[in-house]
């Protein structure tokens, strides 16, 4: 059981640090990660969607591209569907909307275009996001370290009680 514990104890370890350290690795070469958290990209970007912006010259933007924009403190990722290239805006509309979002994106609005997403990857971001999930993720990690440092130290006693009765 003990092993069972390490093993486990040691892949999740792995993994928090692999993932921390892709994310800071993408932010240094201009990538940045967001998840989808309303369904209006759906059925391409649902919910829970971690997608990965790249910022994208405005003349580099086509029909059908997916961007990411900032409307006042709100981060939206919808498709272009029309680029007015005179006034350098472009309207966006949501897969699974029925109509055109309302006003014209600006160019300085726009964050870059979504360049890969990986589906459902999202929901540990937006967990984390929140308070409850901040608090649950500190103490699994003070868990998960305690339970490597008990099985470990555990393990030590038992090589000493056999190096002692030998």
């Amino acid at each position: 059981m003990k092993k069972i514990i390490n093993v486990a104890v040691n892949i999740i370890f792995v993994l928090l640090i692999l993932s921390s350290v892709a994310l800071v690795l993408l932010r240094a070469v201009g990538i940045t990660a967001y998840a989808v958290k309303t369904p209006s990209m759906y059925p391409v970007c649902p919910v829970g969607t971690m997608i990965f912006v790249v910022p994208t010259a405005f003349d580099d933007f086509s029909e059908g591209d997916i961007v990411t924009y900032k409307v006042n403190s709100t981060v939206v990722t919808h498709r272009i569907y029309d680029i007015d290239t005179e006034n350098r805006t472009v309207i966006t509309k949501g897969d699974n909307n029925n109509t055109p979002d309302g006003s014209p994106i600006s160019e300085k609005n726009i964050v870059g275009k979504v360049e890969f997403y990986i589906p459902y990857a999202g929901y540990v971001y937006i967990f984390a996001e929140t308070t409850y999930g901040k608090v649950s993720l500190v103490a699994a990690f003070v868990v998960l370290a305690a339970l490597s440092v008990l099985t470990r130290s555990s393990d030590d006693e038992t090589k000493q009680n056999e190096k002692s009765e030998d």
